[in-house]
């Protein structure tokens, strides 16, 4: 039987901003409010992209105990699994502009901001991000809404992973294949077809 909830998943990214994206920005922001040792994470900027209403109950701990209760019931260490993830591509994103590669390669990148909180560190690499042109364009106006800048060494690339080969879509942004690059992809490849993902890797 032919699974069609991976097409519906990257066919409605085409009319809106990627639910996944922020569904990891919610688990973002409330490791950002974490009061146990060694739990807080580092992304207090992922509060701009939730809802005004999720931002605001999410300021209250025990709403924050009472969504975290509920999210585990539906994947159980989700929470901690994003708040690690964060915390280790954090450090490889942080050497890598330390040790100036010259090219970094987010796929999905979502609502990551690891451009803006770490742009103090940022010499001479350049930084794309791939992702939908919805959800792309949803950061934008939420970033230009808080007078936040995007990084000057920052492009946007929409793609549509299950119908563009992506060595063309970075060709034609200045993307040079024959620099040293390091690709950070987090998720997405359980929303593609296999062959989606296979074609990506072999880049």
């Amino acid at each position: 039987m032919q699974d069609h909830s991976k097409d519906k998943n990257m066919s409605s990214i085409e009319q809106r901003a990627s639910h996944t994206a922020l569904m990891a920005a919610i688990h973002r922001f409330i490791a950002s409010k974490e009061e146990r040792p060694g739990f807080q994470g580092p992304d207090a900027l992922s509060r701009l992209f939730l809802p005004p209403k999720a931002n605001f109950f999410l300021s209250f701990s025990v709403i924050r105990n009472f969504t975290l209760k509920k999210l585990h019931k539906i994947v159980p260490g989700g929470y901690e699994y994003i708040t690690a993830r964060t915390k280790h591509f954090d450090h490889l994103f942080k050497v890598a502009l330390e040790e100036n590669i010259p090219q970094i390669i987010f796929l999905g990148a979502g609502y990551d901001t690891r451009a803006i909180r770490f742009k103090e560190f940022i010499q001479h690499t350049k930084i794309f991000e791939l992702d939908a042109q919805t959800t792309q364009q949803h950061k934008k106006k939420l970033l230009h809404k808080n007078d936040i800048a995007i990084p000057s060494n920052t492009s946007f690339v929409p793609i549509n992973f299950s119908k563009e080969n992506i060595n063309n879509v970075l060709l034609k942004t200045g993307y040079d294949p024959s620099q040293k690059s390091l690709f950070i992809w987090k998720g997405v490849t359980m929303y593609l077809p296999e062959k989606a993902v296979k074609e990506t890797l072999s880049l």
